[in-house]
């Protein structure tokens, strides 16, 4: 089962020569060539590649590794346990990111996304070389089907590199392998990287009549048409422009009317769709992120948001002891997708500031409770879109009337709110709060991605994660890491 981190040899091969043999000094064979040859000999071949390169992208988005500590890091969840890097991540005062190789799941939350993303941009890669060797999937337009997959996900996959480390490889199927360790490039290079990808996608969509069969990508409500994928293209770019920034400065330089171009072609654009996947038990599709944010034995929403929701509520206990249910709150919300549990689970030698007696249950029916794994997840919310193309017509001086509009769809629509004023302040306040509370255990990492750009995070919280120990180790690189308060000379937070 897919949940169980299964990988196929050629995939992990990908990733050995893409990256592994980056060293400086050692000369790598690529003994995984001839497998990859075969592999990729046959139509069905190629097309089963680009299709497994996208559950590989939707897999690391959303597994439990780094979703769960980087909720904990953006004081969106909460838990006191160790499991997937929780605990420590989500220290008081923050302490500095523990980079190794012997550490567990604390390991995990940089190593699995770093190689995951790097599985998924492997996989895409070989089937857009197959492609452009000769390869033909049925026909022309099928072909160029396969070929639109799989640089989404190329887009995709370095777009997460992008968000969460401070560096990465960019490798695409024209890269001449072994990448060499000096070519690894910071950041804002690689999101633009993967936004370019994207770009290419949205141009080569337009226009077309295709569709992708359901299987390699099944967003709930939809089918995969040429337009949709464009539409997909379109919020995800516009996502990596507006989430890439690590603190205010570059928020406020970011490119924002690249923002509102994309979002306003985005998924809810014209009628409207969630990027919701149909879970089919956990064999390919499932939500790590959800099985355990909803689950309230391991997570509860962090006292930062309830008290947004309800000022009468603490920011953060201080004692560990729960307290009474207040639902006094205005935002319909606080009681369709929030619950209130008398016992709290955690240890209080480990913080009280883990405490929290509320749960988020939204998506409930995608998590451990029902243990079948076969509800919708979504990843990406219209009103996501929505929320993306209000800021940046905000910060752009654009419509603040339809920026209102935008934000109201939710504000009023479910939270049953007053609606936002039609001003800078009041708009920009009203979307933290939307993105707080509407989009919460959707997609992983947003929360912490939103925070780190408004300086919205601990003082010491890592804005991003190193390149993983291993993989440090494997190009001869020293080791380093990023965090720890009060501010650590030696670790700054980013």
């Amino acid at each position: 089962m897919r949940f169980l981190h299964s990988r196929t040899l050629l995939a992990a091969g990908a990733v050995i020569l893409a990256l592994a043999a980056c060293n400086q000094d050692l000369v790598i064979p690529n003994t995984n060539q001839p497998n990859t040859k075969n592999a990729v000999s046959t139509p069905s071949d190629v097309a089963a590649l680009a299709a497994s390169s996208i559950q590989t992208w939707q897999d690391a988005s959303q597994e439990m590794n780094p979703s769960q500590a980087l909720a904990m890091m953006a004081d969106a969840l909460t838990s006191s346990y160790n499991n997937f890097g929780m605990n420590l991540s989500s220290a008081e005062p923050r302490i500095a990111y523990p980079n190794n190789t012997t550490g567990g799941d604390y390991t995990a939350m940089a190593q699995d996304p770093w190689y995951a993303n790097y599985t998924a941009l492997g996989e895409a890669n070989d089937a857009l070389t197959a492609i452009a060797g000769g390869i033909v999937i049925d026909d022309a337009a099928t072909t160029e089907s396969y070929k639109a997959l799989a640089m989404f996900t190329q887009g995709l996959a370095l777009g997460n590199v992008a968000l969460i480390f401070d560096q990465g490889f960019i490798v695409d199927e024209t890269s001449t392998l072994p990448v060499p360790v000096a070519d690894i490039k910071k950041y804002p290079d690689v999101a633009a990287a993967a936004v370019a990808k994207l770009d290419a996608v949205i141009a080569l969509t337009q226009g077309k009549t295709w569709t992708l069969p359901a299987s390699v990508l099944p967003i709930a409500g939809i089918d995969l048409t040429a337009a949709n994928l464009g539409k997909l293209a379109n919020t995800m770019a516009a996502r990596i422009l507006a989430y890439t920034p690590r603190d205010g400065a570059e928020n406020t330089a970011a490119n924002w009317a690249s923002v509102l171009s994309h979002a306003q072609n985005g998924i809810s654009s014209g009628t409207p769709f969630d990027f919701a996947i149909q879970e089919d038990g956990g064999t390919l599709w499932w939500d790590g992120y959800k099985a355990y944010g909803d689950y309230d034995p391991w997570n509860r929403v962090s006292m930062r948001v309830m008290h947004e929701m309800n000022p009468n509520l603490p920011a953060e206990y201080t004692t560990c002891s729960s307290i009474p249910n207040d639902l006094s709150s205005p935002d319909h919300r606080f009681t369709t997708d929030f619950a209130y549990v008398a016992s709290i689970p955690f240890a209080c030698a480990r913080g009280a500031w883990h405490f929290s007696n509320w749960v988020h249950t939204r998506y409930v029916d995608v998590t451990w409770v029902t243990g079948v794994f076969t509800g919708i997840a979504p990843l990406v919310l219209a009103a996501e879109n929505d929320l993306l193309w209000a800021e940046a017509l905000t910060r752009t001086g654009g419509d603040l009337n339809l920026a209102a509009t935008l934000v109201n769809k939710t504000r009023v629509g479910r939270g049953q709110l007053p609606p936002v004023a039609a001003n800078t302040d009041a708009l920009l306040a009203a979307i933290q709060y939307e993105q707080d509370v509407e989009l919460l255990v959707t997609g992983g990492g947003l929360q912490w991605f939103n925070r780190r750009r408004i300086d919205g995070l601990q003082q010491g919280t890592p804005r991003h994660l190193p390149v993983p120990a291993k993989e440090l180790e494997i190009d001869r690189l020293a080791i380093y890491t990023f965090g720890g308060a009060p501010p650590n000379p030696v670790y700054p937070d980013k």
